[in-house]
């Protein structure tokens, strides 16, 4: 049995200021701060450094996907905005949407987009469950981050994803999950002081080159 890769530490200051050169992430992350003193989209305790590194975590993998330039992206469960805002900050996007089913949430994430200077159909943000929701058209990119990855959730992901689209999954696989018809990646990688590694993993529906 081959032994995964070990984890690749990692430079948050580095890819904040690669894919935010204007510093549009800090002032996403003041933002952030001041909505969880009312609403527990981020934990109180959580420092200004702990949230840049969560953003640096959010854009880690564009490293890996190739040309970060995409139609249509969307983000399930967007609670405070990660990897959605970040995303969208470092790539090229031409519509987003960042799906969040707490109302409370999404208006906390409506007002930040706002406050960035973001409007639909740049960003969008939605008040649905991905489950229950339908799409007009599919999505070139979509992410997902702290939410189970089930069967069901997978085969909707998977209708929803365009032929040559990419989901980023920001952990691994459960086992139970049949990943056969997709072609995958893991990546595995140590944030901050931790050193419990993490783990973000590629899909496409179509054997694709991976940028190492």
């Amino acid at each position: 049995m081959t032994e995964p890769p070990a984890p690749v530490p990692f430079e948050p200051a580095h890819l904040l200021s690669k894919y935010d050169p204007g510093g549009v992430l800090g002032e996403y992350l003041r933002l952030l701060q001041q909505e969880s003193r009312r609403l527990n989209l981020v934990s109180r305790e959580t420092s200004f450094s702990d949230l840049e590194r969560l953003a640096a975590e959010s854009l880690l993998p564009l490293e890996h996907i190739g040309p970060p330039m995409f139609e249509r992206y969307l983000d399930i469960g967007s609670g405070g905005g990660f990897p959605g805002i970040p995303t969208v900050v470092g790539a090229q996007i031409r519509e987003a949407i960042l799906m969040e089913r707490t109302l409370k949430k999404s208006l906390a994430l409506k007002r930040i987009a706002t406050a960035l200077g973001y409007e639909p159909p740049r960003l969008d943000v939605v008040h649905s469950d991905f489950e229950q929701h339908k799409f007009s058209s599919g999505f070139s990119l979509i992410t997902l981050r702290l939410v189970k990855l089930s069967r069901r959730l997978l085969k909707k992901v998977v209708k929803c994803l365009d032929d040559d689209g990419t989901f980023v999954y920001f952990s691994e696989p459960p086992p139970e999950i049949e990943t056969t018809h997709l072609c995958l990646k893991t990546h595995r990688y140590i944030s901050g002081m931790s050193s419990t590694p993490k783990a973000f993993t590629i899909l496409r529906k179509k054997p694709q080159v991976f940028v190492d």
